[in-house]
C-alpha cells in the first residue's frame, strides 16, 4: 500500500510517497492483468478507473502540476484504496459468482457428457435399421393383423367338444369335433377355414384325417351347409369295385375300348366310360340297387364337338341321358361319363 506521510513545509520530503506511488503503481498493473482475466462486474472496471485516476492527480502533486492533488485528496485516495482492496477482496472470495475448480471439472465433464448425449441422439436419429420409415409404416400399417396360427407358426389345437362350424378363419387340428365329415369320428383331423364378410354367411373348410390322408370339403352358401365332398385321386377311383353298367336300350353303342361301368363308394355313384347314342331322350340302363329317394342329374361331357348332355337317375333306377347342347351336333360321337358322380 502507499505510505501516506503527513504535509510539512516546503522543502517537501516527498522521496516516501514517490516509492510508495510507484509500488502502486505496479500493484494497479498487477490489477489490471488479472481483472482482464476474470468476470468482475462494471462497478468494480469503474472503481478501478477511479483509482487510476486518483493515482495520477499524485503524481500531478509531486511534480508540481498546478492540478495536483492536496492532503485532503491524498487521504481520500488512502481511503478509496483501502475501500476497493476490500471490495475486490469480497468480490474474489464470492463462490456464488465464481467457478470453484471443481466446479469447473465438473462442468466441463458434464458438457463434454452433453456434447456425446448430443452424438449420440444424431447417431440414433441416423440410424435406419432400427427406426421405421415413412414407407415401411406405410406397408406395415396396411399388414393382416388377424392372427391365424399360434406365434411359433403352429396350428391351434381345438378342444374335443368344438363345432367344426364355428370355427373362425385360421388353421387347426383336433379330434371328435362336431359335424366332421364322418359322423361321430373320434380320428385326428386337420381343418383349414375361410369366412367371408358376405351377409348370409358364405364359408368353406378343408378336412383332412390325419390317419389316411382322405380330404374333404364344405361349403355354406346362401342355403346354409352344402354337405361334404371328398377329393378322389386316380389312384382311388382305380381301386372303387367297379361294374359294367348294363345298356338296356339298343339305341346306345357301347364303346369296347372304355365301357361304361359305375362304383358306389361312400353315398356317391361313380361312373366312368362311354356310351353312344344319336337319341337323347331314352333310358341306359335300369340300377335296380339305386332308387334315390327324388331324381338325381349331373352334367356329362359330349365328344367329337364341345358340348354337354344331362346324366338323370330316376327314383326308380332308370338311367337317362336328357337333351344335348352341342356346338356342332352331327359331330358328336360319344358322351364322356368319366368324373360324373351322383350322391345317393
Amino acid at each position: 500500500m502507499i505510505d501516506f506521510y503527513p504535509r510539512q513545509t516546503p522543502p517537501y520530503n516527498d522521496k516516501p510517497v514517490k516509492a510508495s506511488l510507484e509500488n502502486l503503481q505496479v500493484d494497479l498493473a498487477k490489477l489490471y492483468d488479472t481483472v482482464s482475466e476474470i468476470d468482475i462486474s462494471e462497478e468494480l472496471k469503474q472503481g478501478l478507473d477511479d483509482l487510476k485516476e486518483k493515482v495520477r492527480l499524485i503524481e500531478g502533486t509531486l511534480s508540481g502540476d498546478d492540478n495536483g492533488a492536496s492532503d485532503n485528496a491524498i487521504t481520500a485516495l488512502k481511503r478509496d484504496v483501502e475501500t476497493f482492496g476490500k471490495v475486490l477482496d469480497a468480490h474474489l472470495a464470492d463462490n456464488v459468482r465464481h467457478v470453484t475448480a471443481s466446479e469447473r471439472t465438473k462442468w466441463t465433464s458434464s458438457a463434454d457428457s452433453i456434447q456425446g448425449l448430443t452424438d449420440s441422439i444424431s447417431t440414433h436419429t441416423s440410424d435406419g435399421i432400427i427406426h421405421v420409415t415413412a414407407a415401411e409404416r406405410t406397408k406395415w400399417n396396411g399388414g393382416q393383423l388377424y392372427q391365424m396360427v399360434r406365434e411359433d407358426g403352429k396350428v391351434v389345437a381345438t378342444p374335443s367338444d368344438v363345432d367344426l362350424f364355428s370355427l373362425n378363419t385360421g388353421f387347426y387340428y383336433g379330434w371328435g369335433l362336431k359335424n366332421t365329415p364322418i359322423f361321430n369320428d373320434k380320428s385326428y383331423y386337420y381343418f383349414e377355414v375361410l369366412n367371408t364378410s358376405h351377409a348370409n354367411g358364405l364359408k368353406r373348410i378343408y378336412a383332412t384325417r390325419s390317419a389316411d390322408n382322405r380330404t374333404w370339403v364344405g361349403t355354406f352358401h346362401t342355403n346354409g351347409f352344402t354337405g361334404w365332398k371328398e377329393f378322389m385321386t386316380d389312384m382311388d377311383v382305380n381301386l372303387f369295385d367297379w361294374k359294367d353298367l348294363t345298356v338296356v336300350n339298343v339305341g346306345f353303342a357301347v364303346d369296347a375300348q372304355s365301357k361304361p361301368q359305375y362304383a358306389y363308394k361312400n353315398g356317391i355313384l361313380h361312373f366312368r366310360g362311354y356310351v353312344g347314342s344319336n337319341d337323347y331322350s331314352g333310358h341306359i340302363s335300369i340300377l335296380s340297387s339305386f332308387r334315390p329317394s327324388r331324381a338325381l342329374s349331373t352334367t356329362a361331357t359330349l365328344v367329337g364337338t364341345t358340348g354337354v348332355t344331362k346324366l338323370r337317375l330316376e327314383p326308380s333306377g332308370h338311367l337317362y341321358l336328357v337333351g344335348k347342347y352341342a356346338k356342332n351336333e352331327t359331330a358328336v360321337e360319344y358322351t364322356s361319363l368319366d368324373g360324373v358322380a351322383l350322391p345317393v
